[in-house]
């Protein structure tokens, strides 16, 4: 099932509500001009994954980098056997339940980058098989993105709910993000499902692009144009305080002629 699900979240940010307010954005506004990207790459796991069900603390594709408390990748052999999503290409996994945790995505460098979208589904076909074992599929996936300005922002982005079944069918569904993940130093995946954090999800297809560094001269003009604003603001409040004088001066001395 894909489905591109640009309605379907939920949003927060810590530490930015002040500014947000004072630039008038709501939670779906950028607090400043969103950056210029390059172009958009897809992260798969093709060749990265090999056969079995491993314990991860972390993987590697390219500068990417993924890493867990522990998580599990997913070869298409093992996703019929233990009835797991299947979109016939080797995943990433975290199965919850205690035994698996959050995934973070960044680059190896530091550099900061745009998470575009993912494709994701729920950890498990059979929700009952799973929960005699103790886990429970994930029936939203938060994004949890450390900003290059400090600031957190958290998304959900809802699933479908719906199981494809095995044999190469795809049971997952495309996820876009929002302009809110366009200049991050790292995501934190997780799995929800009511009040646990600890839901099976899978993740597939990460779409990223690196963030372009901005020119110097961007930025000074950025600063300049700040500084006039500033300049205008201040200058704006001493004119109305000089006008309030005036006019009470002019008040004085029609009072003093009568």
């Amino acid at each position: 099932m894909i489905s591109h699900l640009y309605g379907r979240s939920r949003c927060a940010m810590r530490g930015a509500a002040f500014f947000s307010l004072i630039l008038g954005g709501g939670c779906f506004s950028p607090l400043l001009a969103s950056p210029p990207l390059g172009e958009p790459e897809t992260i798969v796991f093709d060749d990265v994954v090999g056969p079995g069900n491993p314990d991860l603390t972390g993987l590697q594709v390219g500068p990417w980098l993924f890493a867990s408390q522990k998580f599990h990748s997913v070869s298409l052999s093992d996703a019929g056997i233990l009835g797991f999503a299947n979109n016939g290409t080797p995943y990433i996994a975290s199965v919850g339940g205690g035994r698996d945790f959050p995934i973070t995505l960044e680059r190896d460098d530091g550099a900061p980058f745009a998470l575009v979208g993912f494709d994701a589904a729920e950890g498990f076909l059979d929700d009952i098989a799973a929960a005699s074992e103790g886990y429970i599929s994930a029936t939203s996936i938060e994004v949890e993105a450390v900003l290059t300005s400090g600031f957190t922002v958290t998304l959900a982005f809802d699933l479908d709910g719906e199981r494809d079944g095995t044999g190469g069918v795809d049971d997952f569904e495309s996820i876009a993000t929002f302009d809110e993940l366009r200049s991050v130093t790292s995501v934190t995946f997780t799995g929800l499902a009511g009040d646990r954090r600890d839901a099976g999800f899978a993740l597939d297809n990460v779409v990223v692009a690196a963030v372009v560094p901005e020119p110097a001269s961007a930025t000074m003009l950025l600063v300049a144009v700040v500084a006039v604003a500033s300049a205008m603001l201040v200058r704006r409040r001493n004119g109305s305080a000089a006008n309030r004088r005036t006019m009470r001066g002019f008040a004085n001395r029609n009072g003093d002629a009568c």
